[in-house]
């Protein structure tokens, strides 16, 4: 993704959740614990960096009757393709950074 819009709003939606994270989700060891590495709610390499990958999962489905059917192992599955695709960026040498966001 390259749209510049569109990152900025991807952007505004993440630091959102990751203020919330470090104000409330996350503790107040957590938060020491991540000063080394000089992290913080703001992230606005969202918006410098070349191309964003949004990975997104599917909690559920509806089937043609309109009945929601769950999606079972929906978090597992992700977090293996996520792996994968991860892998398969660092082979090709292509730097990246993983976002986890509930948006």
């Amino acid at each position: 993704m390259q749209d510049t819009t569109l990152k900025s709003k991807i952007r505004e939606l993440v630091e959102e959740e990751e203020r919330l994270n470090y104000a409330k989700r996350m503790g107040e060891k957590w938060v020491r614990d991540l000063e080394p590495i000089k992290t913080n709610w703001m992230k606005p390499y969202l918006e410098k960096a070349p191309y964003l990958v949004l990975v997104f999962r599917q909690v559920y489905g509806v089937d043609a009757t309109g009945e929601r059917k769950n999606h079972y192992y929906n978090e597992i599955s992700i977090c293996i393709a996520t792996g994968i695709l991860l892998a398969a960026i660092q082979v090709r040498e292509v730097g990246s950074i993983t976002q986890h966001a509930e948006i």
